[in-house]
């Protein structure tokens, strides 16, 4: 079987419903019944008992009162109760709590007679049982066996008897329980009878109720699952103002704003899937022009790593694209202009070394020119004549190195042409030739004030 909370709404309403009458048919039978046969049986029984009891207590007043006496109150009190009947033919009896018979209507050969020893056919002792019953609260019930009137067998009894302390007396009365049981069965049928009517129409209203629910529930599953399926066209019809309905008119709200943000989202999609197209061609667009303008630059590093100062990138967008060509032509054009600015420092160095040579080359035949007047010298400037051919020599030596400085500052313009370190080189040689035809000068100098001496 099914756990309870997988069963059909149509099935939980039903058996429900089912159960609540069951429980209280069950309450009637097994609860109230059973207290209205009590309450029938007790009330039966002792609210005539309460009418003879005031009999009873009526003569006993008179009695205190003194208007009788106690043996003319007694007597008309158990006068009283013995014609006194209920329910037709229903008595009542006293006794006193010896126990002895002090008035029996039916059986009046009882009267006086002493009851301690009698018993019903079961054996039991009701008139002791009597008593006893009284002991406590002054009332009370006893079940037992005994005749109707006007029959010899016994038959059960319900019997209540009440205390009447002032005289020690007990007053019974008692009703027989097939007659209780007729009147009882009559009442039963009857509320058996209303029970299933009751249940009829509950179980009636509770069936359509049930039905009505989950055909309600039922169209609410289906719209659900046509939903579920992407069909946003269902429409529930509001046939009620009750939950059922409201629940429908929020299913329809509910589909509506489904179906707009359908739309919204469909147009969304094709905006976005424009957007993307147009993305992607941009990309492509992109990417063609990254391609063919990084291409285009490598071409033109190529030509300047082999030496071309001349070249110059082209461009048409102020991108980064462009910035990068316009720093590489900034880069290229900066290196010419350096370039240009070496070379006309060779080219200056090289005519310096030319013109420092020709000077020293005229500056050596002036020597020699010197050293010849120097030999008709006397003897007494012989050694300042060998200094001065020792300094010619010199500054013929300091000619060549000119002349080789010269040589090296035109082979150092070639090499810087094709490499900066060579200019660097050329830059140190230049340094020491300068130093040397400083150097030169200097003895230059010298040999003018010696030839001066000479003069």
């Amino acid at each position: 079987m099914k756990s309870f909370k997988d069963w059909k709404v149509f099935t939980k309403i039903l058996s429900f419903s089912i159960l609540t009458n069951s429980l209280f048919i069950l309450s009637i039978f097994l609860v109230v019944i059973p207290l209205v046969k009590d309450k029938i049986l007790t009330d039966n029984i002792k609210q005539p008992t309460d009418v003879a009891y005031s009999s009873i207590k009526e003569n006993y007043d008179k009695y205190i009162s003194g208007k009788l006496t106690e043996e003319e109150a007694k007597d008309n009190a158990k006068t009283a109760i013995k014609n006194l009947r209920y329910s037709g033919s229903e008595y009542f009896f006293i006794i006193d709590t010896e126990p002895r018979m002090v008035m029996h209507p039916i059986k009046p050969q009882m009267d006086g007679q002493s009851l301690t020893s009698y018993k019903d056919p079961n054996g039991k002792l009701l008139f002791v049982e009597m008593v006893n019953a009284v002991k406590s609260t002054g009332d009370g019930f006893v079940e037992y066996m005994w005749p109707k009137p006007g029959f010899d067998e016994p038959v059960e009894k319900l019997s209540y008897v009440r205390s009447f302390k002032e005289w020690n007396w007990i007053l019974g009365t008692g009703n027989y329980y097939d007659d209780l049981s007729a009147n009882l069965a009559g009442m039963r049928n009857t509320i058996i009878a209303i029970i299933l009517v009751i249940f009829l129409i509950t179980g009636t209203i509770g069936f359509f109720f049930a039905k009505r629910t989950s055909h309600e529930l039922k169209l609410i599953e289906d719209g659900t699952r046509r939903v579920a399926n992407n069909d946003l066209s269902v429409v529930l019809d509001k046939r009620t103002d009750d939950e059922f309905g409201n629940l429908a008119a929020s299913f329809n709200i509910m589909i509506s704003n489904l179906r707009n943000s359908q739309k919204e989202l469909i147009d969304e999609k094709a905006g976005v899937e424009q957007k993307i197209k147009e993305a992607v061609a941009e990309t492509e667009e992109q990417k063609i022009y990254l391609s063919e303008s990084i291409n285009k630059i490598l071409i033109q590093i190529e030509k300047f790593a082999t030496g071309n100062l001349v070249i110059e990138l082209s461009h048409d967008k102020d991108d980064e694209i462009g910035k990068l060509c316009t720093g590489f032509n900034r880069a290229v054009s900066n290196i010419r202009e350096m370039m240009r600015n070496v070379l006309q420092t060779i080219e200056s160095t090289v005519s310096t070394s030319n013109a420092i040579s020709s000077g020293t080359e005229e500056l050596a035949a002036g020597a020699n020119e010197q050293n010849s007047q120097t030999i008709e010298v006397a003897g007494a400037v012989e050694e300042m004549t060998a200094t001065i051919l020792q300094t010619t020599k010199n500054a013929s030596t300091a000619a060549e190195k000119a002349k080789f400085a010269g040589n090296i500052a035109r082979e150092g313009g070639i090499i810087v042409q094709k490499t900066i370190e060579g200019m660097n080189k050329i830059a140190d040689v230049v340094m020491q030739a300068s130093q040397t035809v400083e150097t030169l000068g200097k003895n230059s100098d010298q040999i003018g004030e010696i030839v001066q001496v000479i003069d």
